[in-house]
């Protein structure tokens, strides 16, 4: 019975308590980051939208984290179809050709990508990616994970073909 008492009387303190604890803490900055690169992805044509949407999102946040792994500082912003973009900002226009898996069982990623920026445009090429589909798994979480590495390995050099334009402005780099 003290037990009982003791513990409802612990939680009762912590809920009195936990509202001012936030209180404590230094107020964040609450200011963005600015936007060094956004992104738009345009896929085929299909009968479904709204499946559309969802894969350019899910392609987009590949590319985000591709970059980013690859060395790429600064906020990347994925623009969905339809948005307005910054003109002050460079846009990567990626434009999927595939991204599903083949006849043969593998997995194939194509895609071209373009960048605008204020300095100018320039056509980055076509990128391709494969990774073998295990379809003996029964998890469907584990094939999904061949979409991903198929993606990866095309986005493998994009990084170092947008350097090479040098049309993105160098990323400021802050002093402590």
């Amino acid at each position: 019975m003290k037990t009982i008492r003791l513990l409802s009387l612990f939680a009762l303190g912590f809920a009195t308590l936990a509202p001012w604890a936030g209180a404590l803490e230094k107020p964040a900055d609450k200011t963005p980051r600015p936007v060094r690169l956004q992104l738009r992805v345009d896929l085929p044509f299909s009968m479904n939208p709204i499946r559309d949407d969802d894969i350019a999102e899910a392609f987009a946040h590949r590319v985000v984290t591709a970059l980013h792994e690859q060395g790429f500082k600064g906020r990347i912003k994925y623009v969905e179809n339809g948005d307005r973009v910054d003109e002050t900002v460079p846009v990567l226009d990626v434009r999927i050709f595939e991204w599903r898996v083949n006849r043969i069982g593998h997995t194939d990623c194509v895609f071209s990508a373009a960048l605008k920026s204020p300095r100018g445009e320039q056509n980055l090429g076509m990128f391709s990616g494969t990774s073998i589909m295990t379809w003996m798994r029964r998890d469907w979480f584990a094939r999904a994970d061949s979409f991903d590495d198929a993606a990866r390995d095309a986005l493998g050099n994009l990084k170092a073909r947008l350097d090479a334009t040098d049309l993105i402005e160098p990323a400021v780099t802050m002093k402590k």
